[in-house]
């Protein structure tokens, strides 16, 4: 497994649009691309402009096969980019351990 952790500034008019816009991409790559395991968002509680991403792969190959593959889902992409100024990729990392609990209900 791996964990790829994207970075986002969004202007705070756009911010409710830019969850919204996550949430319809995230949920659209994990229904229809393989290898992808999901992803969470967090906002910096110190600069509630910085939002972050860890997205959970199976593997780096699948990862970068998708990154170079036409969008699975343009509207929900496009929705995404119109609401952020900056992004980027900021690191791929190796899964070593997962303690997180399931979100309970």
């Amino acid at each position: 497994m791996i964990r790829v952790i994207y970075r986002w500034r969004v202007a705070a008019d756009e911010r409710d649009a830019f969850v919204a816009a996550w949430t319809a991409a995230t949920q659209s790559i994990r229904e229809r691309v393989e290898g992808a395991m999901g992803s969470l968002l967090l906002r910096d509680q110190s600069d509630p402009e910085v939002f972050l991403a860890v997205a959970r792969w199976t593997d780096r190959e699948r990862w970068e096969a998708f990154r170079k593959a036409p969008s699975v889902d343009p509207d929900a992409t496009a929705a995404l980019r119109r609401v952020t100024a900056e992004s980027e990729v900021v690191g791929l990392f190796d899964e070593l351990a997962e303690l997180t609990e399931p979100t309970r209900r």
